[in-house]
């Protein structure tokens, strides 16, 4: 049976001044058993480890959680102009209005009830003539000049057909166009009264499902095929 041999005070000091030269005659095996190991550095606490052997430390950062959604411009618009008392209306965008289905008559469509108050000659014996005007759709900061709106008849799920404005003259790249905006809440702004400032109509699409639950709090909640009643707030 080997004999275990415990090194005396002596032979530690000798052993603690040659700990880093384990080759250094008179250090046995059994103390350089003993020495302690180099440190190996940790990763960073926000990085995460991909190697799979030991000390193999190959580091990729991880990403940083995506910032909340900005509704601070939607909540200063809704504040700016429904507040202002400008007539308002919202609704869901459809496929028509789009052009998602390629129909042969695009834009949207707004009660021409809404715009008797903005537009008097609406109001005319003769019947609802062509409007012409300008826009802003702030949402994607574009701007249409010359938007003709022409009579229309809707037909909403239930009640008898209704009559609306569409709007035409809109250019190919316009958001109102915009197949992706299918299904989005749209929130028209009309300016009242017969002056000719411009824009007379100001718009906002919703462009994800954030900025829509920030207008259902503020306006009211909206239905798709339910416009929302309008008025001045």
């Amino acid at each position: 049976m080997t004999e275990l041999v415990i090194p005396d005070k002596e032979e530690a000091t000798v052993l603690e001044a040659s700990r880093y030269q384990p080759d250094q005659p008179g250090v046995s095996a059994y103390s350089r058993r003993l020495q302690p190991q180099p440190l190996v550095a940790l990763p960073p606490a926000d990085t995460r480890l991909t190697g799979n052997g030991i000390g193999d430390y190959p580091m990729q950062t991880t990403p940083p959680h995506p910032s909340p959604p900005e509704t601070h411009r939607l909540r200063h618009w809704i504040a700016n102009w429904i507040g202002a008392n400008w007539l308002w209306h919202a609704k869901f965008l459809s496929g028509p209005e789009t052009s998602a289905t390629q129909t042969r008559r695009p834009g949207p469509r707004v009660p021409a009830a809404l715009l008797k108050p903005a537009f008097p000659s609406l109001t005319d014996a003769a019947g609802p003539p062509t409007i012409e005007f300008d826009i802003e759709i702030d949402s994607h900061g574009a701007r249409e000049d010359r938007v003709l709106t022409v009579p229309h008849t809707g037909h909403g799920l239930f009640g008898p057909p209704r009559p609306e404005m569409r709007f035409t003259n809109l250019s190919t790249s316009s958001p109102l166009r915009d197949p992706e905006n299918t299904g989005a809440l749209a929130i028209f702004v009309f300016r009242p009264g017969p002056g000719t400032d411009s824009p007379k109509c100001r718009i906002w699409i919703c462009r994800d499902p954030v900025e829509t639950d920030v207008a259902d709090e503020l306006i009211g909640p909206v239905e798709p095929g339910f416009p929302a009643p309008w008025g001045p707030a």
